[in-house]
């Protein structure tokens, strides 16, 4: 009996140190190193059909490769395990200048696409922004096609869309910021929107980010370079007209207001979750960036569409290589076959002053397809069950028109299960003591006989 405690003890504590919130729903991994080698590699796109991850970012070979250099050039691999390993790089696109900022999209007939910056580096030129695209699952490529726009990237963006709406793409410069669309993702001939505040002093925006909600609703994030401190939380746009029309932008409350590069958000409709992926760099412009972290948001569209300062974070880690350099970022991600997502972003350090920046890339994982479940149900509907007040002091109150007997569970940020209440099946409305539960973030779960749904909702 002894050694199976044991067996069971240390079987828990392994599970425990795969993840970084143990209990908690999704799980989400440890980050581990993904590429690392003398090259600088950074950024990307990760796009899956079928079972195969393709992965597509920037690498500058050698001990000498930087942050920028006309050695830049765009590379492909591939996962058959859902990134557990990965093959050998393939160049893709090697110009006589640094191809960088790569992005781009899975488009109609499983085509990917793939839009990039070609620049000068020495002498700090933008050549132009270009994109290729492969029929063949990247056996081969087009010809390259520039596009002419007044942007220079699209950066963390990645085409958002489908064969029923056509394909969007957001091409930025500095306060600008073009919205394309496309019906097969290939032709690329109509700007449906151009955000211009290049001469509005109030509004600076760079990096950008959209997603499509359904029902013609768009929201979108943009890297806020502002230079008041504890303001510097992403711009959040949105769009309830296929993107015709954006509201004007508002600073979010994302990352408690420190200065955060290219945003990254996409939707999961099945658990109805939006993610939004942050990295700060709260040290700024000096050399004090050992706390920069990396900050998860799963929030649900209603929560956050006209209510920008309502993000509350899922899971703040610190980033995996604390440094004096200054966190890189720029996450991107793929949802596999079976529903989890994969995360690569970039970590970097300093060579030294001849050398510049080393980066590299790790990777981690949200996995929907273990813990608790948390799907819309399709029996119980969101519009069934209300949770007030919320954000809550001392109770809350559950109303449900229900004719049986239900079950509530309350559980923390981790999955812990707190409180589980039986309600009597003459009670519509439930009152649920929360003076026993710290100030916080919780996860109500209503069970009843039709079905279950979980609800979010803040202690004060």
């Amino acid at each position: 009996m002894l050694l199976i405690f044991f067996i069971a003890l240390f079987f828990s504590l392994s599970l425990k140190s795969q993840y970084l919130n143990p209990g908690g729903y999704p799980l989400i991994t440890i980050p581990t190193e993904s590429y690392k080698t003398l090259d600088h590699a950074s950024e990307g796109i990760l796009i899956t059909i079928d079972t195969t991850i393709f992965h597509f970012f920037r690498l500058d070979p050698g001990i000498m490769g930087n942050h920028t250099g006309n050695g830049g050039r765009l590379v492909m691999r591939y996962s058959y395990d859902k990134g557990d390993t990965w093959s050998e790089l393939k160049t893709i696109f090697n110009s006589p200048y640094d191809d960088r900022n790569v992005n781009g999209g899975l488009v109609q007939n499983n085509t990917i696409l793939l839009n990039f910056r070609i620049y000068d580096a020495p002498p700090q030129i933008h050549k132009g922004y270009y994109y290729i695209y492969s029929t063949n699952k990247g056996e081969t490529w087009s010809d390259t096609i520039k596009v002419n726009t007044l942007g220079r990237s699209s950066d963390t963006h990645k085409i958002i869309g489908n064969d029923e709406i056509g394909y969007y793409n957001a091409i930025y410069a500095y306060d600008y910021c073009e919205i394309w669309h496309s019906w097969n993702g290939v032709d690329w001939d109509s700007i449906v929107y151009i955000f211009d505040y290049r001469n509005d002093p109030l509004i600076n925006f760079s990096e950008i980010c959209f997603e499509y909600l359904g029902n013609g609703v768009f929201l979108g994030l943009f890297r806020n370079e502002s230079n008041i401190p504890g303001q510097r939380g992403y711009y959040q746009v949105e769009s309830y007209d296929f993107g015709k029309s954006w509201t004007h932008p508002e600073i979010t409350n994302i990352c408690d207001g420190f200065y955060c590069v290219s945003p990254c958000l996409f939707y999961d409709k099945i658990h109805n979750d939006l993610w939004i992926i942050a990295c700060d760099r709260r040290g700024l412009n000096t050399f004090g960036h050992y706390d920069d972290a990396i900050w998860l948001y799963k929030m649900s569209p209603d929560e956050v569409l006209q209510n920008p300062k309502g993000y509350y974070p899922f899971l703040v880690f610190q980033r995996p290589k604390p440094s004096f350099l200054r966190f890189y970022g720029y996450p991107s991600y793929t949802k596999l076959d079976n529903g989890d997502y994969l995360v690569i972003f970039t970590e970097c350090e300093y060579r030294n002053s001849s050398k510049g920046e080393w980066a590299y890339l790790y990777q981690f994982k949200i996995l929907y397809s273990t813990g608790f479940v948390n799907v819309k149900s399709e029996s119980l509907s969101s519009n069934e069950v209300f949770i007030f007040p919320n954000p809550a002091y001392d109770v809350i109150n559950i109303s449900l028109n229900n004719t049986h007997a239900y079950q509530i569970k309350i559980y923390n940020q981790l999955g812990d299960l707190l409180l589980s209440r039986n309600i009597e099946n003459h009670l519509n409305v439930a009152e649920i003591n929360l003076k026993s539960l710290p100030s916080g973030f919780y996860y109500c779960e209503i069970i009843t006989n039709k079905g279950s749904i979980i609800k979010k909702f803040i202690k004060k």
